[in-house]
């Protein structure tokens, strides 16, 4: 139906119309056009390059001329509890893919309605691109990499390199394991922030400027455990 009603619009143009009617005209051509941009389907998967059709970017990232991996598909999807008003443009937006960004050059995820988004074959990309998606891969390979243990109370741990997704500590800081739990996630912070539903699996201990312990939500995956070589007498 909107194909069909597209092409007749188009044709109208064409025809002797004031400039009042070829201005509607046009603009219902541009709202059909991105309606049907929306509504084209895409099958992706984990490890798939992604990017917005043109014309859906409703983020600031990705930017228009930048990449993500997708790191999970939803069967299902769900919708941020903190859009509570139908005046917010993201109200009631169904988020289904999860995706992986380079945010400087540490590893970020956010979720987004797939129907805004398409693949990007590595067929199509420059040499950026390709980098880009080099470095992408790698790092959600680090994030997901088995473990050969698991973290304990008073392991000593650091960021893994480019996996740092909050503002403290710092690379290279030490900080120390205060507990592991069973994953938790919090929808806190929005869906268009960093760290929205973000796992959470273990408590950590860090030393702030004072000397004073402060203790933190993280993501275990994203961690080392500090080689003792480091860190003993």
């Amino acid at each position: 139906m909107g194909s069909r009603l597209l092409d007749q619009l188009k044709a109208s143009l064409n025809e002797n119309i004031d400039n009042r009617t070829r201005e509607s005209t046009e603009q219902g051509i541009a709202l059909l056009e991105a309606y049907l941009t929306y509504k084209k389907p895409n099958v992706f998967h984990v490890g798939d390059f992604v990017r917005f059709k043109p014309g859906m970017s409703n983020r600031s990232v990705p930017e228009e001329d930048s990449i993500g991996i997708v790191t999970e598909v939803l069967a299902e999807p769900f919708f941020d509890p903190l859009r509570k008003s139908a005046g917010n443009a993201s109200f009631h937006e169904p988020l289904n893919l999860h995706v992986g960004l380079l945010c400087n050059d540490s590893f970020r995820e956010f979720y987004y309605d797939s129907s805004r988004m398409e693949p990007v074959p590595m067929s199509e990309m420059d040499d950026d691109l390709k980098e880009t998606a080099e470095r992408l891969t790698e790092l959600s390979t680090r994030l997901t990499e088995p473990r050969a243990e698991p973290m304990v109370a008073g392991d000593i741990v650091q960021w893994k390199e480019g996996l740092k997704n909050t503002k403290r500590p710092d690379y290279g800081q030490q900080c120390i394991v205060m507990e592991t739990f069973p994953t938790i996630s919090s929808d806190g912070r929005g869906s268009g922030s960093t760290g929205f539903r973000d796992p959470a699996d273990m408590r950590v201990g860090i030393l702030d400027d004072d000397g004073d312990l402060m203790i933190y939500v993280f993501d275990s995956r994203r961690f080392v455990k500090v080689p003792d070589s480091q860190w003993k007498c």
